[in-house]
């Protein structure tokens, strides 16, 4: 499980909310290089933290295609919506 929080690293251009995905085991970042600005992240645990901006529910549904495309089974997912001003 995620336990801290992070803070996205760069400014979503426009309307885009940040998301974390949890997957079990360690994947090589290679695997995600289609998505551009996202994070590949090993955590302690032995899974592998998934974090970047989700401009809409199309690419949404297309990460989880990729996911379950790689045979990943995801742990936890975090939203963090934000707003522009």
């Amino acid at each position: 499980m995620i336990d801290e929080i992070r803070t996205p690293k760069q400014t979503a251009p426009g309307r885009q909310d940040w998301y974390e995905l949890e997957v079990e085991g360690c994947i090589k970042s290679g695997w995600f290089d289609g998505l551009d600005g996202w994070e590949v992240i090993p955590l302690p645990d032995g899974n592998t933290l998934l974090s970047g901006w989700v401009k809409d529910q199309p690419a949404l549904h297309g990460l989880f295609a990729r996911i379950r495309d790689l045979n990943l089974k995801l742990i936890s997912l975090q939203v963090r919506p934000t707003s522009t001003a």
